[in-house]
């Protein structure tokens, strides 16, 4: 019993999901729905497009529907630029998914994403992406962030899967969210999120976009309406994270050397801010 307490305890604090009834990803999409997108890839240690490849293989995704800006090819104008692509070319019909495999952090009290050439033209503000992303229309737009500091991209956690946190008013960050908006981000607030390595004692390469792309590229589908929606590419990826999150949280000597250098720890725990009860189409299943 004790051992069960502490067990719920320890994913309610960290976030972790507690399944419930949402609506299929169906409603979301229709014949006229076109998939767009936009992969970002930008860690030095990525050594496969995974995201790219688990879309333009997938059977609703055009090769022609999704940029890929990688490594020395995602510069903040080239970021610009894409997110510029979306809005020419998705209708509301539409649904758009952005990724972003690249550090993220607080530049001179400014926060946002780095870019390649961040050096010279400087961080890509959440105040700059946001402003791109309400130039989009779309049905539905699933944004996922692999970055440090992710958890700070909007102001409010909402999630369907935990209780609502409210974040203390000097807190605050205009945010990333809004009606149509899934995100998905790869650290709990004021916290750094972690690819794994062998550094970490695992072999290869694993992090949240790792994950959510293998959903994809396996069509994730546990209420099996033939489509793996975000919520459950979400659900799968923080369920196989979270042991391998675990090992680096409890990492003291570890942790303290990130507070050290960085002022902030290891929080790499997947959440979601999802405010819509219906699931959000990404992958549909061939017939």
């Amino acid at each position: 019993m004790k051992t069960m307490l502490m067990y719920v305890t320890l994913c309610s604090l960290l976030s972790i999901p507690v399944l419930t009834p949402v609506l299929s990803a169906t409603e979301n999409v229709n014949n006229e729905s076109e998939f767009w997108g936009v992969v970002v890839a930008n860690v030095e240690q990525i050594r496969e497009p995974y995201m790219y490849d688990a879309l333009v293989l997938s059977e609703n995704w055009d090769e022609d529907h999704v940029k890929l800006l990688w490594k020395e090819e995602a510069t903040k104008q080239a970021i610009l630029s894409s997110l510029d692509w979306l809005g020419e070319h998705a209708d509301d019909q539409d649904i758009v998914l952005f990724a972003g495999d690249i550090h993220g952090g607080y530049i001179q009290g400014e926060l946002g994403i780095w870019p390649f050439d961040g050096n010279s033209e400087g961080i890509l503000s959440i105040e700059e992406l946001d402003q791109k992303f309400d130039t989009i229309q779309a049905k539905g737009m699933c944004l996922i962030f692999d970055s440090c500091h992710s958890g700070n991209f909007i102001d409010e956690i909402t999630t369907r899967f935990t209780r609502t946190t409210r974040i203390r008013q000097h807190d605050f960050v205009k945010g990333i969210e809004g009606e149509n908006r899934v995100v998905i981000m790869s650290s709990l607030r004021n916290g750094l999120a972690a690819h794994w390595y062998d550094e970490f004692g695992i072999e290869g390469e694993f992090s949240m976009t790792t994950c959510l792309a293998e959903a994809f590229a396996q069509t994730i589908d546990p209420n099996n309406d033939g489509i793996c929606s975000a919520e459950e590419a979400f659900t799968y990826t923080k369920e196989k994270m979270f042991p391998f999150a675990l090992r680096v949280f409890f990492n003291l000597p570890v942790q303290i050397i990130m507070w050290l250098i960085y002022g902030s720890i290891f929080k790499p725990f997947p959440n979601m801010y999802d405010p819509s009860p219906e699931e959000l189409p990404i992958i549909i299943r061939s017939k």
